[in-house]
């Protein structure tokens, strides 16, 4: 019986992620300067929480490490943001957070990550 090909399997998975991050990445950049400008900021906000989480799923399980906490941080700043817990963070801490998120999303597609 042939050994299952687990390194060939995850480098698959590991392409389809990166390749699926360019796509979310250019809808965080869309959606970190649509927070930044004001125009729809909370549902931007929202809906970059939602792919951040997304990409924490995921992220550390293909060799992500970084990307995947800077992508769970963005996600909890984000629920916190949204919701009535506190301490709340401030506007600035979610802007931080997400930018953060980008740039990992960044680095892991240039091969820094």
């Amino acid at each position: 019986m042939a050994k299952p090909d687990f390194e060939g399997a995850l480098a698959k998975i590991r392409t389809r992620f990166l390749d699926r991050l360019r796509e979310q990445s250019a809808e965080l950049r869309q959606l970190l300067e649509q927070a930044e400008s004001g125009a729809g900021r909370r549902d931007s906000i929202k809906a970059f929480g939602a792919i951040a989480h997304k990409i924490a799923g995921l992220a550390k399980s293909v060799g992500f490490a970084e990307l995947g906490q800077a992508a769970l941080e963005a996600d909890q700043t984000i629920i916190r943001w949204l919701g009535d817990e506190e301490p709340q963070p401030s506007f600035s801490d979610v802007l931080w957070t997400m930018k953060n998120c980008l740039a990992r999303c960044e680095d892991a597609l240039s091969g820094n990550g």
